[in-house]
């Protein structure tokens, strides 16, 4: 089981404005047809706006098709997500609300890796696990979530036009999940809440070096431990355990879940390729199989 590469979009470096455009293409390609074939459920309201819904499963109410909603929005080289929790008829169908927002730029001249091509790489293990590069730069990547608790609590408002806990932001730059409108008390934290890994002391004691774990679990971070929200099951997406030494005990505070450029570690024949930070470093990053066979992020 391994990432291997589905589509390529070759980047068009006549000068900076081709670069833009190329660089919205991908994006456009990303949400309108390379999602739906994993799972997700995207509209396309314009040259501007893409509504998407993302799988779930196991939600605690028993329903394994379950969907969490946001919207998308261009403003030149500058792509602005929202949460989509406002409605007429089911959660989604409108894309307007704008209560809760992250927005990031999607190409500048200063980024290192924007003449490069983009990517898109999926699991053999599960179509649903999901890369989106460009050179080594994870741009984006996306799984289909085991969710353990994120239904709302049944005092929590439901009713249309009102804000509901089945929404959550997607942030392709520095590819973090948040979930907006996720109470953990009624009437608590009702903006976005970002889902942070844990990598604590206690739970592993081998072996001596980093190690790359299964099950990477998302917490919301409410003490020094955090609130488990949420889980991926399959194998080609684990996260990685700093060596003993370097282990913290206490949650990781810092928003975002991958930084810089992928780095390459071949580890047990098996070539792994780690958002950044070695045996030394004390965060828990993620860390995607390629199986026996390097990737060509060129």
């Amino acid at each position: 089981m391994a990432f291997s590469l589905a589509h390529t979009i070759a980047q068009d470096n006549t000068d900076d404005a081709a670069q833009q455009a190329k660089t919205r293409e991908a994006y456009d390609y990303l949400y309108d047809t390379f999602l739906p074939a994993r799972g997700w459920v995207t509209t396309n309201d314009g040259t501007n706006r893409r509504r998407w819904q993302m799988p779930v499963l196991n939600a605690i109410d028993g329903n394994s098709a379950a969907m969490m909603y946001g919207w998308s929005q261009y403003t030149g080289s500058t792509l602005v997500q929202y949460e989509d929790s406002t409605y007429t008829t089911v959660p989604g169908d409108l894309g307007t609300d704008t209560t809760n927002s992250i927005s990031n730029g999607i190409w500048a001249s200063s980024d290192s890796y924007r003449s490069l091509d983009f990517k898109y790489w999926t699991s053999d293990e599960d179509l649903s696990l999901w890369m989106f590069t460009q050179g080594t730069k994870l741009r984006a990547w996306g799984a289909k979530f085991l969710v353990n608790i994120y239904e709302e609590n049944t005092t929590f408002p439901t009713a249309p036009n009102v804000d509901t806990h089945k929404t959550h932001l997607f942030h392709p730059s520095y590819n973090f999940f948040y979930f907006t409108n996720q109470p953990y008390g009624l009437g608590d934290n009702l903006n976005e809440q970002p889902l942070y890994l844990n990598n604590t002391a206690t739970k592993y004691t081998k072996p001596d070096g980093f190690a790359f774990a299964k099950n990477p679990t998302f917490y919301l971070r409410l003490n020094s431990t955090g609130f488990p929200i949420a889980q991926i099951a399959e194998s080609d997406i684990r996260y990685k355990i700093a060596e003993p030494n370097f282990r913290t005990t206490t949650m990781i505070d810092e928003n975002n879940l991958v930084t810089g450029l992928l780095e390459k570690y071949f580890v047990n024949g098996t070539d792994w390729w780690v958002s950044s930070g070695g045996p030394a470093d004390p965060d828990p990053r993620l860390a995607f199989n390629f199986g026996t066979t390097e990737p060509d992020f060129t």
